[in-house]
């Protein structure tokens, strides 16, 4: 069967170096096996045996020729990863692309964006902080239109599942509490007078986009957002 050399690069790609240190390691365990050499570290050469050996990790087989044709650009994808892998990349680092959907040197007007919900029965207040939470946006508002829920208590939780969860998934940039807090008693003061806009408004919880905003780092990588 004819393979392209994208399909053999990928296949080689995935299983090379694994092979290499699955197979020593499995040798080592074997009853009365002698050790394996250690790998000089100033050879990290991969020679075509190398590949075969990978090969059966993936179910494949390819033949000489094939093989030859992955190491011409093999070390050099390698290379490539050691570079990129050397370089030191913090979380608020920006991202190294930019989307802006606008067309360049087009001007665009602004509009009010408006947001109409259908009428619906309003569901009872749940007493698990999480159900709180992944409640829809809709359900939300209305148990902040009843006094059922105040805007202080919807961000208190989500700041609460930010500072639980943060720290293993690496998913916010800038968390700003006080701030968010502060725009909450603020919509909860504006709500009684009359002057809400639930369930549409909003308030500063974290920043995740890249670049300035306001003295606050942001990490999206679109202006026009």
């Amino acid at each position: 069967m004819q393979r392209t050399r994208r399909e053999l690069l990928k296949g080689a790609a995935v299983s090379g170096l694994a092979a290499s240190a699955a197979g020593l390691s499995a040798c080592d365990n074997l009853p009365g096996a002698q050790p394996a050499p250690s790998p000089d570290p100033l050879d990290p050469a991969i020679t075509p045996q190398t590949l075969a050996e990978a090969e059966k990790l993936q179910g494949l087989q390819y033949t000489p020729s094939e093989r030859q044709m992955m190491l011409e650009g093999l070390e050099q994808n390698l290379d490539s990863l050691a570079r990129l892998r050397a370089i030191k990349m913090p979380n608020e680092l920006a991202p190294a692309t930019v989307f802006d959907p606008r067309v360049p040197g087009r001007r665009y007007r602004s509009q009010k964006n408006r947001l109409t919900l259908l009428p619906e029965a309003m569901p009872a207040l749940p007493d698990n902080e999480a159900d709180i939470a992944f409640a829809s946006v809709k359900s939300q508002g209305q148990w902040l239109r009843a006094g059922q829920l105040t805007a202080r208590r919807l961000t208190e939780i989500y700041l609460a599942r930010i500072e639980a969860l943060a720290p293993s998934l690496e998913c916010f940039i800038t968390v700003t509490p006080d701030l968010a807090l502060a725009q909450a008693d603020r919509a909860d003061a504006d709500f009684c007078r009359g002057k809400g806009s639930w369930p549409c408004a909003r308030y500063s919880v974290c920043t995740q986009r890249s670049g300035g905003c306001g003295g606050r780092a942001h990490n999206l990588g679109c202006d026009a957002l």
